[in-house]
């Protein structure tokens, strides 16, 4: 081939790419532009960020509720995200009953259960849990989960009896400043003290004092 056969498709071939390129020159620099903040946002993504893996709930749980194994997930947060009480193993928080209900995807730490085991039926001590309806709503606002209590009624007489002594709250409410039917909360109990209360409930209002 002649050096002008080649000059001459060389021309051709300039001409062919120089078409090309008015023809799609908004598609091609909307694709450059797009290749750039790719680049861009790599560069200033921080590398190698530590992460810590911990366990969220899977979906929304309601007070009181018993977690079971499909409650739950783990996914990884960076670790400076990371507050006190959490836990990766899902293992721990397993069978145990929430202190107050919990949305989808919020951290499970360890403020979030009640502080008895008893929560879950009948313990070794024979203790069990135990609804207990107050007559003043408002009180319930001051209890957190493990408090203390004796729970009180009125004998009919005007005067006061102690139902249950030395039981610890295991549930509170969530608060929604609605208290016309009082508040309900649970405590745990022996069986005989469960028997008076659900029989000094049919009978009137009930009230707490908690122990220091």
């Amino acid at each position: 081939m002649s050096s002008r056969s080649r000059r001459e498709q060389v021309d051709r071939l300039r001409r062919r790419i120089s078409r090309l390129l008015t023809r799609h020159r908004r598609p091609l620099a909307a694709a450059l532009l797009a290749l750039a903040l790719v680049l861009t946002a790599s560069t200033l993504r921080p590398a190698g960020v530590p992460q810590s893996r911990v366990v969220v709930a899977a979906h929304d749980l309601a007070v009181g509720e018993v977690v079971v194994r499909s409650d739950l997930e783990v996914i990884s947060i960076p670790t400076g995200s990371t507050p006190q009480g959490v836990t990766s193993n899902p293992e721990v928080v397993v069978g145990r009953r929430l202190a107050g209900a919990v949305r989808r995807g919020e951290l499970l730490t360890d403020v979030r259960f009640v502080v008895s085991d008893s929560v879950t039926g009948p313990s070794d001590s024979g203790r069990v849990a135990v609804p207990v309806r107050l007559s003043d709503g408002e009180v319930a606002t001051l209890l957190t989960p493990g408090v203390v209590v004796d729970v009180i009624a009125a004998d009919g007489r005007g005067r006061a009896l102690v139902v249950a002594s030395a039981a610890r709250v295991l549930v509170v409410p969530e608060a929604d400043g609605d208290f016309f039917d009082g508040a309900l909360i649970v405590v745990d109990a022996t069986p005989s003290e469960a028997t008076a209360l659900a029989a000094a409930a049919a009978v009137g209002p009930l009230s707490v004092t908690w122990h220091d």
